[in-house]
């Protein structure tokens, strides 16, 4: 049968091609079509896979439909009976017809269900209308403050008061006439509130009835028309009857005529077959000749590189042993002369801690000296005073005003000598921790030069082992792998496919993931470049602030690149020697890779001439594969024109299914897109308020850490200018003649231990850089040469091996296509005979079942006409009043909505209004804050650079300051100096 396809089954669909026919009998194949389609569609569950059964039916009988009707012939094949395929198809037919009985039964079931289902809803329909009109008048009752209760209650009273007065009457004659009059009053007014309520009920009653009486005319209107339709549908359904037979018979036809070209076509298609099947025997046994050829040359061409190995390899070891007797004599050398160089670094500290304790009991018996010889000096001048007032009279205001200006002097001079103490305290601690600093660089150093040495010897020992194993593997895996090769093939091949398979739907899915992602990131993107373009005008205040700094960065920066720029001038020179040595190996690494690339060239001639031989038998094989994939595309096109009409006749059919569902649904959608409006504008305004918001704290949060920052720095740079400010001061006040000759002699001593050390580093560090040099260019020498006999021995073995597994690949590849090719051609031809067998037996089961099926529907036809016909005519009056119902509501809630429409606009106006005023004012408090930030910012600067400006000369005048203390000290030395001679003369 058809298959298991998905299948819309719909009959009736008006596809003949016949003009000559009955309307009659189109009408009635039309609604029983529509019916039936409803019952599959509740059978089995909307979009469900139909049963191959009913599928096939409908599929045949609108493919044949659509073709050219021909004159009938008679059938020539009249002995089937005996033809088991016949019986078995035949047992199928019989089968199908039981399920046929089967579902008409059930879909009779499903079309009384229906109608009592309708029914169901139309009583139910009018007793909501009667409620609804007991609450309408209920609610006029209560509108009016009409109890109906009361009322009912008191006519009932009137009425038997009316009653017992006439009995009492009648008994009590003696009563008084006014007692009379009033019951008499009372009566007749109960009697007219009833008689005036029983019209207002017959009123209400008859207009009742003439909305009755128009609805009754409204549906006997309707009733005409639709039996008018239903003569035109009988009438279409009688043409459409005769339209089948005749197609019935042309069917017949093309059967015969198809049958007997499938048979001719069999016959030429097994003839090429069989051709086909020599040739490729024919070149599978040639290639496989091949094959045991070239494994004979590929092994012994083995054999010869594994004899080149072997001799390498001894005289690998031989230069591995020479290398590391070489090393071992080097590392003796090294620790000696490290020996050596510890000795003479602490004989240096210890003379470099000697001089520092002679300096400190120098300046402790310079300052005893020197105020002994102050008390001497006053002790003297007194002295010297007393003599001198005896003897010269006239010189004692000369002596009293050169008294004053010795004691000034003094004073400044042990002013000065303080300072100098602490100043001279601070230059020895200076220099003792530049020379522990020096010590640990020298210790670092040395111990980096260690650990370096043994990492080398680890690593060559390492390599040297790591190399045996390799060689020694790589010998066992060449001979497992050449008898494993053929087995690992023929199992990567099917592993390929598979992987390609998998490799595909992978590939698939992380395209889908990735535009997905990529989606995702790009709205990303576009949040955080709304983001940096508000962060940009903060930003700017902090890289002026980072600029500042990056500038005195770079002052120390340039010191440090002066230093290493030695250090290269130093190393460019090393390398320099370097690059000769590697130039006279490359020299040697050159001339062994041209005669490499030599018996590369002859291997590569080889290669070619089998490819040339490949490429004939590609040839061969992609003429016969084309020639299929025209017969192929010749089948195709004879497929898509019967899809095409198919689909033709799938679109008719549900367009009249889609405008049905599209009026339906078009007033959900309407009133859902007016709700969804009104959300949606609410939402963008609570959004735009929420993000202004946001928006103003994180603004605020970075103006307020700004200034934060800001002070923090200013105060960081007032300490820091005090702290300059009372060191210079300090060193201002501690200078003297004698202890800067002093500091002299020290720094002159520290240049030269500092020179002599630096000497000496210099030195070893040169020894050590050449002697490492020298190492590892013999070991870089060794590697190379190693290298490139693995390089040779690997290249050779892989050339070979690549060689034989693209030749297997591609032999096995043009064996597999061929085969494949021969499948392909068996299974096409088999599945062309077992679609035009299946064909004959569709077509055959086809008419007879639809000769059956329209014998039955005819009478379920004529019996189900009437009851669809008044179902029919109570829906379309319940349609038309629920259509003016909703017309009614539509213009009520048009009006509602332009109403609410209009409030809403004026809403937004004045919501706009109130954001973009904030908005302006917001603006203008920012633009506020940047100008006095800025102000202050500038104000900051300005104290910054005067006051930089003023510790600058500040600094000048402390220089000048010193220079001429140097100066005045001098010449009061000179003048005491030349004072202590005079009075020692006198």
């Amino acid at each position: 049968m058809g298959g298991t396809d998905r299948h819309d089954v719909k009959y009736g669909d008006g596809s003949g091609p016949s003009e000559k026919a009955d309307p009659a009998a189109d009408a009635e194949v039309g609604n029983l079509a529509d019916a039936f389609i409803q019952y599959i569609k509740k059978k089995y569950g909307g979009h469900k896979r139909l049963p191959p059964d009913v599928a096939s039916l409908a599929k045949l009988c609108r493919e044949e439909a659509s073709k050219p009707v021909a004159s009938p012939k008679k059938r020539k094949n009249t002995c089937l009976l005996r033809d088991p395929e016949y019986k078995a198809k035949k047992e199928k037919v019989d089968e199908l017809k039981s399920q046929l009985s089967e579902g008409r039964r059930e879909f009779r079931d499903f079309v009384v269900s229906e109608q009592v289902k309708k029914r169901t809803e139309l009583i139910d329909r009018h007793q909501r209308r009667l409620q609804n009109n007991i609450k309408k008048l209920e609610d006029y009752a209560n509108k009016n403050n009409i109890d109906v209760d009361k009322n009912f209650s008191d006519l009932k009273i009137h009425i038997t008061k009316s009653k017992e007065g006439k009995d009492i009457e009648q008994n009590e004659e003696n009563e008084p006439d006014l007692i009379k009059q009033q019951s008499e009053k009372k009566i007749r007014d109960a009697q007219e509130h009833q008689a005036n309520e029983e019209k207002r009920i017959q009123r209400e009653i008859e207009i009742i009835k003439k909305r009755e009486e128009e609805i009754i005319r409204i549906l006997k209107d309707l009733q005409e028309k639709i039996d008018k339709k239903l003569l035109k549908e009988k009438e279409r359904h009688a043409i459409k009857k005769r339209a089948w037979r005749k197609q019935s018979y042309q069917l017949k036809q093309k059967y015969i005529t198809a049958s007997s070209e499938l048979n001719k076509k069999l016959e030429i298609f097994l003839r090429t077959e069989d051709e086909k099947k020599k040739e490729i025997n024919e070149k599978i046994t040639s290639l496989h000749q091949k094959e045991t050829q070239e494994r004979e040359s590929m092994a012994k061409r083995i054999e010869q590189l594994q004899k080149k190995c072997d001799n390498k390899k001894i005289e690998f070891e031989k230069n591995m042993s020479i290398l590391q007797y070489q090393e071992n004599e080097m590392k003796s050398k090294i620790n000696k002369e490290i020996r050596n160089m510890e000795l003479h670094e602490e004989k240096k500290e210890e003379e470099i801690k000697k001089n520092i304790e002679d300096l400190k009991n120098y300046l402790t018996q310079n300052k005893k000296e020197f105020n002994k010889n102050i008390q001497n000096m006053n002790q003297r001048l007194v002295a010297e005073d007393s003599r001198t007032r005896k003897e010269i009279e006239n010189n004692k205001t000369r002596e009293a005003k050169v008294r004053i200006d010795m004691e000034n002097k003094i004073k400044d001079f042990q002013n000065q000598l303080a300072e100098a103490e602490t100043q001279a305290k601070l230059n020895i601690e200076r220099m003792q921790r530049e020379a522990d600093e020096q010590e640990k660089v020298f210790y670092l150093q040395i111990q980096e030069l260690e650990a370096k040495e043994k990492n080398i010897n680890t690593e060559t020992e390492k390599k040297i082992r790591h190399l045996k194993k390799t060689y020694r593997d790589k010998i066992i895996t060449v001979q497992q792998n050449e008898k494993y090769a053929q087995q690992i093939l023929e199992e990567n091949m099917l592993i390929l496919q598979q992987e390609e398979s998998d490799i595909k739907i992978e590939s698939d899915k992380k395209l889908f993931i990735l535009e997905n992602k990529f989606a995702i990131a790009r709205t990303e993107l576009n949040k955080r470049i709304e983001l940096l373009k508000m962060d940009e005008t903060e930003k700017e205040q902090l890289l002026k602030t980072e600029i500042e700094r990056l500038q005195d960065i770079e002052k120390e920066s340039k010191d440090k690149i002066k230093l290493l720029e030695d250090q290269l001038y130093k190393i460019q020179k090393e390398e320099k020697i370097s690059v000769k040595l590697i130039a006279e190996r490359q020299k040697v690494i050159k001339n062994a890779i041209e005669a490499q690339k030599h018996k590369n060239n002859i291997m590569n001639q080889s290669i070619n001439n089998l490819e040339i031989t490949l490429i004939k038998l590609k040839s061969d094989v992609e003429e016969s594969r084309e020639k299929i994939k025209r017969r192929e595309q010749e089948i195709q096109t004879k497929k898509n024109i019967e899809i095409q009409k198919k689909q033709e006749l799938d679109n008719i059919i549900k367009t009249l299914e889609d405008e049905l569902t599209a009026y339906r649904v078009q007033f959900d959608e309407s009133m859902k897109t007016m709700q969804m409006q009104e959300a949606i504008k609410t939402r963008e305004l609570q959004t735009e308020i929420e993000s202004m918001r946001e928006s103003k704290s994180q603004k605020e949060d970075i103006h307020r850490r700004n200034l934060k920052q800001l002070q923090m720095s200013l105060d960081n740079q007032r300490e820091q200018l005090k702290r300059e400010i009372e060191a210079l001061q300090q060193i201002e006040a501690a200078k003297t003649h004698k202890i800067e000759n002093d500091i002299q002699n020290l720094q002159a001593t520290k240049e030269r231990v500092r020179a002599e050390t630096e000497n000496n580093i210099a030195a070893l560090q040169k020894k050590e850089a050449q002697r490492r040099m020298e190492i590892e260019r013999e070991i870089q020498s060794l590697q190379k040469h190693e290298k490139r006999v693995r390089a040779e021995t690997h290249s050779n073995i892989d050339a070979l091996r690549q060689y034989e597994t693209q030749k297997r690949i591609e032999i096995e590849n043009e064996i597999q296509r061929l085969r494949e090719d021969e499948e392909r051609v068996r299974a096409e031809a088999n599945s062309n005979i077992a679609t035009l067998l299946q064909a004959k037996s569709d077509a055959q089961q086809s008419i007879t079942q639809l000769e059956k099926y329209y014998a039955e529907t005819k009478q379920v036809h004529e019996a189900d006409i009437e009851d669809l016909t008044r179902q029919e005519a109570k829906e379309r009056a319940i349609i038309e009043e629920n259509i003016k119902a909703l017309q009614d509501d539509l213009a009520s809630r048009q009006e509602e909505f332009e109403i609410i429409m209009d409030s809403l606009q004026q809403e937004e106006d004045r919501t706009r209004g109130e954001i973009e005023a904030e908005i302006e004012k917001l603006d203008d408090a920012e633009t506020n804050r940047r100008e006095e930030h800025n102000k202050i910012i500038d104000d900051l600067k300005r104290d910054f650079l005067e006051k930089k400006s003023q510790v600058e000369s500040e600094i000048r005048r402390i220089s000048e300051i010193e220079v001429q203390t140097k100066e005045n000290i001098e010449r009061h030395i000179q003048a005491m100096e030349a004072i202590l001679a005079g009075t020692r003369k006198r």
